[in-house]
């Protein structure tokens, strides 16, 4: 086995792409693997290895689905010293064998995959995508306000503590490193901080070549305020954790009031074409009840955008006890009760929003350089014994 090989395990919007290519640019030897069913407007590039699931109760085609997994792993899993899960680490863990073999020890905790990667000493990480992959529902409500769990669009079904904690189990038994996300510790495992996040800034820049298809039709005095979310089961009118439905009636009263403002969503466009759109944007909204920002955050921030966002205080000083080189931070913040207050700052005065700006490229150069990012990376994968 490659000692220098990764296997990047369920896309991570561009982050995973970016990394593959820079750790192939050093040499290793890398892949993704994404679920056959992977949206494929949501990959950055087509070259990846899907993987077919077999959702089927029938017991021949599990038992087909049982072989194929395992034809998988000798065949091409095995090559990787290192798997990478973005969110969900029983990704291959969903065959009946797994089910049967936990049934009959009255245990939580068996994954045949898993199992045959810790046997060839395959090491095991997971970058989690948010709250429910690391941290239990009942612990999570507690955080500060509470609105997190209140407004989230999961159903009872997909966030619960006795789903949560199966896989909770797993990871616990299987997991070598997890990487923290947030600045939140998680209750059930250690978390390691590094710079994880990562772009090539050449290609995320501010002054980034728009190509003809993707020019906006933008008045010259008016300004586009961007904000992104789901449609299905997290619309303006539903809950989310990004308290659209706030931002939305922000922009719709200071319009009302005067303001030569756009409201800019993007929809239906290609991952690999959002920053054409993002660039074009004045002003960007992340979320306001989350607290944290995600990949719209980073995004946005290295186009040099004014990023918008509500950030937990106690996240805020575990951010800075992680990296105490960063001593600020360029996020405008705001919440459901003064989004108005604080995009009408931003509207109205230019000089501030220019200095945003200026800020947020700046951060992005020091937090979300991969050619700076991928070292501590390499250094952690050599550490894992």
């Amino acid at each position: 086995m490659n000692q220098e090989s990764i296997l990047f395990i369920n896309p991570d919007y561009h982050n995973s792409f970016i990394l593959r290519d820079k750790f192939r640019d050093l040499g290793w030897k890398t892949e993704i693997i994404a679920a056959e069913n992977h949206s494929k407007r949501l990959l950055y590039q087509n070259d990846v290895i899907f993987f077919k699931r077999n959702p089927s109760r029938k017991f021949l085609s599990r038992l087909k689905g049982l072989f194929l997994e395992i034809n998988f792993f000798f065949k091409i899993a095995r090559q990787y010293k290192f798997h990478f899960y973005y969110a969900d680490i029983t990704f291959f863990t969903n065959s009946f064998i797994d089910r049967l073999i936990n049934r009959l020890t009255k245990k939580k905790d068996f994954s045949l995959f898993l199992f045959l990667c810790k046997i060839f000493r395959i090491k095991i990480l997971l970058i989690p995508s948010g709250c429910r992959d690391y941290e239990t529902q009942h612990n999570f409500s507690k955080l500060e306000d509470g609105n997190v769990c209140n407004n989230c669009a999961w159903k009872d079904w997909e966030c619960n503590d006795s789903r949560n904690m199966k896989r909770f189990n797993l990871m616990n038994n299987y997991l070598d490193v997890l990487l923290g996300i947030d600045s939140n510790e998680s209750s059930q495992f250690k978390s390691t901080h590094i710079k994880y996040k990562s772009l090539d800034l050449n290609l995320w820049h501010p002054d980034l070549i728009i190509p003809q298809e993707h020019l906006l039709d933008k008045k010259e005095d008016e300004l586009l305020i961007l904000h992104s979310y789901f449609d299905e089961d997290r619309g303006k009118d539903k809950k989310n954790i990004k308290g659209s439905a706030h931002v939305i009636k922000a922009i719709e009263d200071l319009k009302n009031e005067g303001y030569k403002i756009k409201y800019l969503y993007i929809q239906d466009k290609h991952l690999k074409e959002m920053k054409y759109y993002q660039v074009q944007a004045d002003i960007v909204v992340e979320q306001l009840i989350y607290g944290w920002w995600g990949s719209t955050g980073v995004e946005t921030m290295s186009l040099g955008k004014p990023v918008i966002c509500y950030l937990r205080e106690s996240w805020i000083k575990n951010f800075h006890n992680y990296f105490p080189e960063i001593k600020s931070l360029p996020i405008v913040e705001a919440n459901v009760f003064n989004i108005k207050d604080v995009l009408r700052n931003l509207i109205t005065d230019q000089v501030y929003r220019n200095k945003v700006s200026s800020n947020s490229r700046e951060f992005a150069e020091k937090f979300f350089d991969v050619n700076k990012n991928i070292f501590p990376l390499i250094s952690l994968l050599k550490s894992i014994k």
